[in-house]
């Protein structure tokens, strides 16, 4: 199980790139976007979106039970195509966006330089159809694992139990790590996640434990981009926000 943090780095600068008209609500939509309504970090912007929704509280941490999901793409060294999962939003800050995956391998030592794996993210909220507004997030950039403690109080029990349990089987050879296969003993299956699941909310599992099941990561996406839209509008409005660090501007 992985978690990662995608954010700018404290030397970023985010610029906000083309964008419409404006709305007296965060979410209300008119047709048309107006760039200055939007916040300079485009994760600030979709914290405030997301809190708008019901999604999360104001320090950007996924409400209980809330369905906060995305769809997450990176590299599979295993085969020639990408890897492209549903993963939830943990957090999302100003600076930094958390998520988790099941650890793929052993974790790295404490000495060992951070991992890192090159992502791409959608996110929709909305549907497309008469009177409704569609909104989609697409981001990328590399993520860089951190420390797991950091999606102890946001990451729903049952999932994270699930991940824990499907690492521990994946590493005690019972199936390879990079296909999914048969499961032969699905109540074992569901009385081990059910015991994870009480062991996480009494707080026993130990963090060592939990690092051998799922890696964190810190993520800085170097572009980011909003599109909202519906059938009653003529057009999709887009806006980007490319970082700039140290100086160093992204094309347009």
């Amino acid at each position: 199980m992985a978690m990662a943090v995608f954010g700018s780095k404290a030397a970023a600068a985010w610029t906000p790139r083309r964008s419409l008209s404006a709305a007296s609500s965060i979410l209300h939509f008119n047709g048309t976007l107006d760039i200055s309504r939007l916040a300079s970090s485009p994760l600030e912007e979709l914290r405030r979106r997301s809190e708008a929704r019901g999604i999360c509280d104001d320090a950007g941490r996924r409400l209980k039970g809330a369905p906060w999901g995305m769809q997450l793409a990176h590299a599979n060294e295993a085969h020639p195509w990408p890897v492209v999962r549903t993963v939830g939003f943990q957090r999302v800050t100003a600076d930094v966006l958390t998520f988790l995956l099941r650890r793929r391998g052993a974790p790295r030592p404490a000495e060992a330089s951070a991992s890192m794996l090159a992502v791409a993210i959608v996110y929709v909220e909305g549907r497309y159809r008469p009177a409704e507004v569609c909104e989609q997030w697409r981001c990328e950039g590399d993520a860089v694992e951190v420390d797991v403690g950091d999606v102890a109080e946001t990451a729903p029990p049952a999932s994270f139990a699930q991940m824990i349990v499907a690492a521990g089987a994946s590493s005690a050879g019972e199936f390879s790590p990079e296909m999914r296969l048969e499961m032969t003993d699905p109540s074992g299956f569901v009385t081990a996640v059910s015991c994870g699941k009480a062991r996480l909310q009494s707080g026993q599992a130990r963090p060592e434990e939990l690092g051998r099941s799922v890696v964190v990561y810190a993520r800085w996406p170097v572009r980011a981009e909003i599109l909202i839209g519906g059938p009653d509008f003529g057009a999709w409005e887009r806006a980007e926000w490319r970082r700039t660090v140290d100086g160093d501007s992204g094309s347009p």
